[in-house]
């Protein structure tokens, strides 16, 4: 496997992996593995996120009403 890291404008970066053969057992057994693997994480860190992102959702709209109050 090949990981080779590309640097696209400027700052962003993206992540090239060249991947192996793998045969279908094997692609089924990663991906079924991935799928709990994100299950889990979702479980464990959704509502954490969700209250990240209702706290931006309201620090974007208190700074939004303020500049239309105070111009």
């Amino acid at each position: 496997m090949t990981v080779e890291l590309i640097e696209v404008h400027g700052s962003r970066r993206t992540l090239s992996i060249a991947l192996p053969k793998l045969s279908v057992k094997a692609v089924v057994q990663i991906q079924n593995f991935i799928k709990h693997l994100l299950d889990q994480f979702d479980i464990h860190y959704v509502p954490q996120a969700r209250r990240f992102y209702a706290l931006s959702l309201s620090s974007r709209h208190t700074l939004w009403r303020n500049s239309i109050a105070h111009p």
